[in-house]
């Protein structure tokens, strides 16, 4: 994992706690398989990723907006029903 996705992802440990944040392949893979996540994270050439679980509203907030102040790129999931 490069520096500057270490510190992406200690930033989201300390905004939502270190449980709700993850880049292990096999608990995020759900979150890059389906067809919507193919051509957002461009699964066909490696890139690297952090997935961040928010749990409430503060929460959400706090994760968009740390990610605005830093321009780090921020692909939304909802339901997860690809649509």
């Amino acid at each position: 994992m490069t520096t500057e996705l270490m510190s992406i992802r200690g930033e989201l440990e300390k905004l939502i706690g270190k449980q709700s944040v993850s880049n292990n392949f096999y608990k995020i893979s759900v979150y890059c398989m389906n067809h919507v996540a193919r051509k957002v994270f461009a699964i066909s050439k490696p890139e690297p990723f952090i997935v961040a679980l928010p749990q409430t509203v503060e929460q959400v907030a706090a994760v968009l907006k740390y990610a605005h102040s830093t321009g780090t790129p921020t692909f939304i999931r909802g339901g997860g029903t690809g649509y």
